[in-house]
């Protein structure tokens, strides 16, 4: 059984592909005029803000577009997210256990708060770790490295989740396991083989559990 679980937020957590995908898709209408794939507006569930608008609208003030963005999506928040499928099962099951809890997100920190608060999660959650809180984001492994001192389990004990490679990269970074979910828009990654690749909560409890 792992004695710490980091989980990623947006894609793992919290289904929040809808307002991500609705406010790119704005910014590309916006400052491109140009049609745009699913798949590369589901892509932006993952990587920092302003690293996504530094790749895509370099010819613009990053932090002045940061700034539109959240205030583009910040109604959007009340309706478009939602907790993915049994995922308040496994947060009680591992208070319950005394398995403790971090968040490891590229989500600004007022964002991760309000997704938290939003979906009645935050009493879940030992400790966070958002955008503001490294000096650089995922997949460099800082963030992982903040919370093992922070906790004081070893990394033996210590299970990364998370959907994107960045998180995998994060985890195998840092040398603790990782296991990846595919209940997102973005799915399995064909490219990568993480330690645990899991389609549901069940799975997932099983692999906290009795993993390792």
């Amino acid at each position: 059984m792992y004695k710490l679980v980091l989980f990623d937020l947006d894609g793992t957590l919290a289904d929040t592909d809808l307002l991500i995908v609705e406010g790119f898709l704005h910014f590309f209408r916006k400052y491109k005029n140009e049609k745009v794939s699913l798949d590369l507006l589901a892509s932006f569930s993952g990587p920092s803000l302003k690293d996504s608008m530094n790749k895509y609208f370099p010819a613009y003030n990053s932090e002045e577009l940061i700034q539109e963005f959240k205030g583009y999506t910040w109604p959007m928040y009340d309706t478009f997210i939602s907790l993915y499928e049994g995922m308040n099962i496994v947060l009680k099951a591992l208070k319950e256990k005394d398995i403790k809890v971090g968040i490891i997100t590229s989500k600004m920190r007022i964002a991760t708060e309000k997704t938290m608060i939003q979906l009645a999660i935050d009493e879940y959650i030992d400790y966070v770790i958002s955008l503001e809180d490294v000096s650089v984001p995922k997949p460099n492994p800082e963030g992982v490295y903040k919370a093992l001192e922070y906790f004081q389990i070893s990394k033996c004990d210590t299970l990364f989740v998370g959907d994107a490679i960045s998180d995998l990269l994060a985890a195998t970074n840092a040398s603790i396991d990782c296991c990846l979910v595919s209940w997102n828009l973005r799915g399995r990654h064909s490219n990568v083989s993480p330690k645990y690749y899991v389609n549901n909560y069940q799975e997932l409890m099983e692999v906290i559990l009795n993993g390792k």
